[in-house]
């Protein structure tokens, strides 16, 4: 079996050294997979219909848009929160969804959702709230939301706690 610099030598003849020692990290270890790694397809994209409460969250979604309930997209501060906050505000506004987003700043409010946040939207009025990038571990949060009338869809991709929030869908 090779070693690791080895194989990030064999990969930095097609990538830097760096590129190399990333994949590497990542478990890519023939110029091959390197090849099969950086063009990706939609054809290798995941389903979306093959995630948990899809159906539960898209039928909430719509019921929402077709009612004009104000929905906030509430992300994360950082880059994958941020990209998805977009995303997902533009094209709910582009459905012509009554939708806003909050950001928590990280100072002030640190990572995640929190009681003061979910105060400010339920008092705008919100009645759906969906998560982009947090959310998973807001068990607590949820259970406020819900006291405050406020639904709340979250995905997220960091990992579970051994206790899921009891939202509409997650």
């Amino acid at each position: 079996q090779q070693s690791n610099i080895e194989v990030v030598k064999k990969l930095s003849a097609s990538v830097s050294p760096i590129i190399a020692n990333l994949l590497v990290n990542r478990g890519i270890t023939s110029p091959d997979e390197a090849k099969t790694y950086f063009s990706k397809s939609l054809a290798g994209i995941h389903s979306p219909a093959s995630l948990p409460d899809i159906d539960i969250a898209t039928e909430r979604i719509l019921s929402a848009i077709k009612s004009k309930e104000k929905i906030v997209v509430y992300g994360d501060y950082d880059v994958d929160g941020i990209t998805s906050t977009v995303l997902l505000f533009k094209f709910l506004s582009s459905c012509s969804a009554n939708v806003s987003y909050y950001i928590p700043t990280r100072a002030d409010e640190g990572y995640g959702i929190n009681i003061l946040a979910l105060n400010k939207i339920a008092k705008s009025g919100a009645k759906l709230l969906i998560t982009v990038d947090c959310g998973i571990t807001a068990v607590g949060e949820v259970e406020f939301a819900k006291l405050q009338g406020i639904d709340m869809i979250i995905t997220d991709h960091h990992n579970c706690q051994d206790k899921i929030p009891k939202a509409v869908a997650v």
